[in-house]
This record gives structure tokens, sequence and C-alpha cells, in this order.
């Protein structure tokens, strides 16, 4: 079956938009309900608030260890973005581009971090940051985060380089494969 086959096989019929409404409803529900309760009042939360206030909101921006903390929180987002992103990029260009043998089970491999239930990876990470002195840093909070958020850097971004048609890489850049990598950063 072709691209364009499957395109039009899921694009017809009510069962598909549905489906696809049942699923885009649970997937707000949460904030239909967090919203609500963050406009109640500060004593106790509950859904749908009796009162409403901006209460929550004010104690929220007027406290300097919430705003630390949520600073801190997105500083350690961008850092482990940037390294997923560093790592990532490169690493799904040579998997789409690149004919390696075993290039199944590297990419199995690679992917293994979205197989694996977060609280096991996250347990066996705090072992080994045991074993080499490297708790309570700034660096492992980072590269743990980046480790986890590689495997999806990757795959979606080797779903559009191999969208990419090929033949405009090279008449961009040229036929070798590392001018083209390093041409895109």
């Amino acid at each position: 079956m072709t691209y364009a086959a499957s395109e039009q096989v899921l694009t017809k019929g009510p069962i598909v938009v549905a489906l696809a409404t049942i699923v885009y409803i649970y997937l707000l529900f949460p904030s239909l309900v967090i919203v609500p309760i963050s406009f109640g009042n500060r004593v106790e939360l509950v859904f749908p608030p009796a009162h409403y206030s901006l209460d929550l909101y004010r104690d929220y921006f007027g406290s300097p260890d919430w705003l630390i903390v949520t600073y801190r929180s997105a500083t350690y987002a961008v850092l482990a973005s940037v390294l997923a992103m560093a790592v990532g990029v490169p690493g799904a260009y040579a998997l789409a581009r690149a004919e390696l043998p075993g290039k199944q089970l590297l990419v199995l491999l690679v992917l293994s971090p979205m197989l694996v239930p977060i609280i096991v990876i996250s347990f066996g990470l705090y072992l080994y940051y045991l074993r080499i002195s490297l708790t309570g840093t700034i660096f492992r909070l980072v590269l743990a985060h980046a480790m986890y958020a590689t495997p999806f850097m990757i795959l979606t971004t080797s779903a559009g380089i191999e969208n990419l048609d090929e033949r405009l890489e090279i008449a961009a850049v040229g036929r070798n494969p590392m001018t083209r990598v390093f041409a895109r950063c």
C-alpha cells in the first residue's frame, strides 16, 4: 500500500472521526478540570469551585520560592532539551540516511528508553549515580532528562528526515554525507 493510499483510508469514515474526537476529549479532560479548580479558593481544591477567585495565582506569583523553583525547572528543561537535540538530531540523521549492518538492532537500542518504564530507568540511574558520586548535582538531573527525551527527538526527527528528498540535499550541499550533517547545524 502506498503512502497516498494509506492516507486515503485513514481520512475516510465517521468511525475515524469519532475515535479521534474521543481521544481528543480524553486528552483535554484533565485540563477541563484543573483550570476551573485553579480559580477556586486556597482553602480546598474542589470541582467545580464553590467560589471563584485569583487567590492561588496571587499565592504563586507573590511567592519568591515558587518563582525560583519555576525558573530552576525551566532552566533544567532547556538544558536537557538542548542536550537531547545535540545528540538526537545527528543520531536521527545517521539512522535515517546511513546503511549500517545491524541498523534495526541499533534503532531498538536507541529507542529502548521509550520501552522501559520511567521508574525503572530512574531507579537504575539513581543507583548508578550513587556509585559514581554524582547524586545531588544539576548535571545528573539534566543528563537523566536528556537521556529520556533523546529517543523522542530521534524518532520525530528521523521521521521528518526520511520524508525529505535526498536529491535536494545533494544539490544544496554536495555528495559528502558529513558535509550535509554539519550544514544543518
